[in-house]
Parts: C-alpha cells; structure tokens; sequence
C-alpha cells in the first residue's frame, strides 16, 4: 500500500477540521430555515436526534452510523499508511 502524499495529508486534516466546524455550527446554530448554510436545519435535526436515540434498527441512525464509518475507515486506512511509510 502506498503512502499518502503530503496533499493527501493536508486534505484529510482540512477535511477533518471542516466536519469538525460543521458539527460545532450544527450544535450551536439557532436559526433553523433562515440559516444561510444548507440543510442546517434538517441536519441538526438528524444530530440531535442521532445524539438521544437509542433504538435499534432506527432509519436516522443507521444512516449516520454508516456515514460516520465509512469516515473513519477512511481515516484509519489514511493513517495505516502513514505508519507503514514512516516505519
């Protein structure tokens, strides 16, 4: 497996501090449909729901769930690599 490149690397922290920025807007933002940033509302709403549900099987956090790992797949794979290269 290769290494990623210098860029690969600046993409996945810039990537990881946007998601970081979204969640924290998500969390914080009380503008609901006026929000300039697309789908906030609606997404805030799948956070908060996905933070106080424990159902299984529930339709809302089974796709968060499926999102959030492939995500971190991606981050594990990216780091893998880093290690391997580095070693």
């Amino acid at each position: 497996m290769r290494a990623p490149t210098p860029a690969q690397d600046e993409n996945l922290s810039r990537i990881h501090t946007t998601v970081k920025e979204e969640i924290d807007h998500l969390m914080k933002c009380t503008l609901g449909a006026t929000c300039p940033f697309g789908k906030c509302a609606q997404n805030r709403r799948a956070l908060l729901h996905y933070l106080q549900c424990g159902a299984r099987g529930c339709v809302v956090c089974d796709k968060v769930n499926t999102e959030k790992n492939k995500a971190i797949a991606k981050l594990r794979k990216a780091a893998t690599a880093k290690e391997a290269a580095a070693s």
